[in-house]
């Protein structure tokens, strides 16, 4: 699955399919945010991404979060959250 198609403006996907791809991190903020796709979907997306991705790249690129951890932990905890049940 590709990170652009969880975003919910048509626009928005439009242009970021010119632009080289986000960093994980970033793709991953955007697939949880979406509200186009079922959550099963993004669940599986964010998966994928988290089990394909060196650790170091997490770290690559721009975003912030109310606590101080380092992405992945924050990941793991969003998908563990939800896998759960």
């Amino acid at each position: 699955m590709d990170y652009i198609d969880f975003i919910d403006a048509p626009t928005v996907r439009d242009h970021l399919r010119r632009l080289p791809p986000l960093p994980p991190a970033q793709q991953s903020i955007l697939i949880a945010q979406s509200g186009v796709r079922p959550l099963a979907d993004k669940l599986a997306a964010l998966k994928a991404i988290r089990d394909s991705t060196p650790l170091e790249d997490f770290s690559c690129g721009c975003w912030t979060f109310q606590c101080k951890d380092p992405f992945p932990v924050i990941l793991d905890r969003y998908l563990r959250t939800f896998f759960r049940g």
